[in-house]
């Protein structure tokens, strides 16, 4: 190849691979002889040095303040002064966490509960009060009962009273629904008042059962009760409207009643949170003093009753109810 001369390919563009000619220097070439009467090449030009350097100067100043590097440096030491001046982490008190977890989901379950009565009294009162008859009636017979809905009718367990002892009410009493009664006796045995679930678990009924949250409405709307689900109370009225009465197991009378009504899995699951009572105990070592495997569904099922029926709380660590052990 000729001096000038390349083979030229470019992909991008399409073209070639091509053998050309360059077009000759125009500035000095080197390459190209000088004549004799060219004259002395001219010297370096005049250049402001001052200039370059301030030039250069502000590109690496820019060139700093975007480099990656220097930026991270800088990130971690600003994240270094923040912790340093940042106020202390307050630890936080597992037992305090889950009571404010188990405040929270009490007090949900309460307002959902409320505004379902609520709904379903403004909707279905003709309906409520169809159902409330049939249950009087079976109650009548001797078999109390809780409904969910019109159409399954489940067996709850009956209180074994105490001998008579009046206390509370002095009035002659008047006939009420044995579900309505039950709650009325086991209210006047406490005149601070109970929470709904100890309402529940003191009467022997399940705290989100029909036949009980329909017991509390009735004695609600009849002025014979009063407050929600974190304080229920009897009125005078219904100290009066109950009259003398048989007042309802307590303390360890009622966790045996409880014991008798339960499997075996969920009977000694109880016994050993009694036992442990006021202390709490992991699902792990509830199951060795249990018995049983913790993972398995047997022990699961009997867990899950036993909440559903408000005997035990909790969910990371297990606790009996109050009501039984206090």
């Amino acid at each position: 190849m000729d001096r000038k001369e390349a083979w030229v390919w470019s992909p991008e563009i399409d073209f070639g691979p091509k053998r050309i000619a360059w077009p000759m220097f125009k500035t000095y070439d080197s390459f190209k002889p000088q004549p004799a009467d060219a004259g002395k090449l001219k010297g370096w030009a005049e250049v402001d040095l001052e200039e370059v350097r301030g030039k250069l100067s502000s590109a690496i100043k820019e060139a700093e303040a975007s480099d990656p590097k220097l930026l991270r440096a800088r990130i971690a030491e600003l994240e270094r002064q923040i912790a340093k001046r940042a106020p202390p982490v307050a630890k936080t008190n597992p037992a305090e966490l889950r009571q404010a977890e188990q405040r929270g989901y009490d007090r949900g379950r309460t307002d959902g509960e409320r505004y379902r009565l609520k709904d379903r009294e403004a909707d279905h009162k003709d309906l409520r009060q169809a159902v409330h008859r049939a249950v009087d009636a079976a109650m009548n017979e001797g078999a109390p009962l809780a409904y969910v809905g019109v159409v399954r009718v489940e067996p709850q367990p009956r209180i074994v009273p105490k001998p008579s002892r009046a206390t509370g009410g002095n009035g002659a009493g008047e006939k009420l629904p044995k579900a309505e009664r039950r709650i009325l006796t086991a209210l006047a045995q406490y005149p601070d008042g109970r929470s709904k679930v100890q309402a529940a678990v003191l009467t022997g009924y399940a705290v989100n059962g029909g036949g009980f949250g329909n017991a509390l409405s009735a004695l609600r709307i009849a002025g014979l009760l009063e407050g929600r689900g974190e304080q229920l109370k009897i009125t005078p009225a219904g100290l009066e409207r109950l009259g003398p009465f048989e007042p309802l197991p307590q303390g360890r009378e009622l966790l045996t009643y409880w014991l008798a009504q339960l499997g075996k899995a969920e009977r000694a699951a109880l016994e050993a949170l009694c036992r442990a009572y006021p202390g709490e105990l992991t699902k792990e070592q509830l199951a060795a003093l249990a018995g049983y495997e913790a993972n398995g569904g047997g022990f699961g099922n009997a867990l899950s009753r036993l909440r559903t029926l408000e005997l035990i709380g909790g969910r990371g660590t297990l606790r009996a109810s109050p009501a039984l052990c206090d």
